[in-house]
């Protein structure tokens, strides 16, 4: 019979770095499915068309603007206090590249996962994906009608404007927004102003400071009065 392979595991509550145990109070056993967030599902699209550039739209204007999008993460350690540690913060960037001589890129956290594991249950799925730092990040590119309509679904919910949770794709979709309204300019009316006052008529004194023809006008004038 075959020999089983085994393989070395950490006893729950120890920290695979160090071995430090954790705090009592983040040893809660989490729910144990699969999360869907926001960013999961961006990374997840991202991914199965990857070779492919992600295109598609509603056909407005910019909908075919080439953009490039890469993803790090940036991870912050639990501070270790006597013999417990905190929980580390994992951040997924976003980074969004447009063709623009100045102001086209944006770089922003997209979501954050506080927890001691990577491969935790509660643990987001971007953590297995984009295990990567700035210096090599993960690259895709896309059309900015492609993301637009991405983005506007994820706001889409009432009162999504509002969720502070989603305050970074609220920030993508006015990113989007000037990018169009830059590379695709709506020229605005403009205001003609009041119409011009007539000129009034010349005094007698006046008749110096007019032409030789108005001058002749206004001597015939006098005379028929």
């Amino acid at each position: 019979m075959a020999k089983l392979a085994t393989k070395h595991r950490i006893l729950p509550g120890i920290s695979r770095e160090n071995h430090i145990p954790f705090r009592p109070r983040d040893l809660a056993l989490c729910a144990c499915c699969i999360p869907h967030t926001s960013a999961d599902h961006l990374v997840q699209a991202l991914f199965a068309r990857k070779g492919h550039r992600s295109g598609g739209g509603s056909g407005r204007p910019g909908d075919n603007i080439k953009l490039r999008l890469e993803f790090y993460e940036e991870v912050t350690e639990g501070e270790i206090e006597g013999n417990f540690q905190d929980p580390h913060t994992f951040t997924l960037m976003l980074k969004v590249d447009a063709p623009l001589a100045t102001h086209g890129i944006l770089n922003i956290p997209l979501e954050r996962y506080v927890g001691h594991e990577r491969d935790a249950p509660d643990a987001p799925l971007w953590m297995e994906q984009v295990h990567t730092s700035w210096l090599r990040p993960k690259r895709f590119r896309c059309t900015l009608g492609w993301l637009r309509l991405f983005v506007d679904a994820v706001l889409a919910p009432p009162g999504a404007q509002a969720d502070p949770t989603l305050a970074p794709w609220v920030r993508i979709q006015a990113h989007l927004r000037e990018v169009v309204d830059v590379l695709f300019p709506v020229p605005h009316a403009v205001a003609l102003g009041p119409p011009p006052k007539p000129r009034p008529w010349h005094h007698k004194d006046d008749a110096q400071a007019v032409g030789p023809m108005a001058q002749l006008i206004f001597e015939m004038h006098e005379l028929h009065v």
